[in-house]
């Protein structure tokens, strides 16, 4: 009876530690805007996940997207650094990327601050344009920074 005490202080220690442990939640989306979360200590981790959970239970699993603005740090503190090349994160970055379709019709995107957002949007932009969606195709070499030039 003595121990109780210590018992409780110890039982609640350690669920405090576990109920604040920090992570990462991310969502992927379908084109039926059904969604799925998961976590992960690493943001990578879990948008690879959320999208392999919307791949496996889509009815439209090549619809499924999941980019890294759907991500959410949860945890005590600031979000940990995410070291990214600094040449598709630089602060004065503007990417515009082309798609094209079996046709070779050129798909521009909306400028984006990421080179990896702006090919995405691209690709997309050609998939909802195109009289052949599933022909688009994108190629990172006709992406280029508008601030900078080519």
């Amino acid at each position: 009876m003595k121990y109780l005490p210590f018992f409780c202080l110890m039982f609640f220690v350690l669920s405090n530690a576990y109920a604040t442990k920090n992570h990462w939640t991310c969502r992927a989306i379908d084109s039926e805007l059904r969604y799925w979360d998961t976590k992960s200590e690493y943001p990578r981790v879990a948008m690879q996940r959320s999208l392999d959970d919307c791949k496996k239970h889509s009815n439209h699993p090549t619809s499924c997207e999941s980019h890294r603005e759907q991500c959410e740090y949860q945890g005590t503190g600031a979000p940990p650094t995410v070291h990214h090349d600094t040449q598709t994160t630089a602060k004065n970055s503007l990417w515009q990327c082309c798609a094209y379709d079996f046709n070779a019709t050129p798909y521009l995107n909306t400028p984006f601050p990421n080179k990896e957002e702006a090919a995405l949007s691209a690709k997309m932009d050609c998939k909802e344009k195109s009289p052949e969606p599933d022909s688009c195709y994108i190629n990172m070499a006709t992406c280029q920074n508008l601030k900078e030039g080519f």
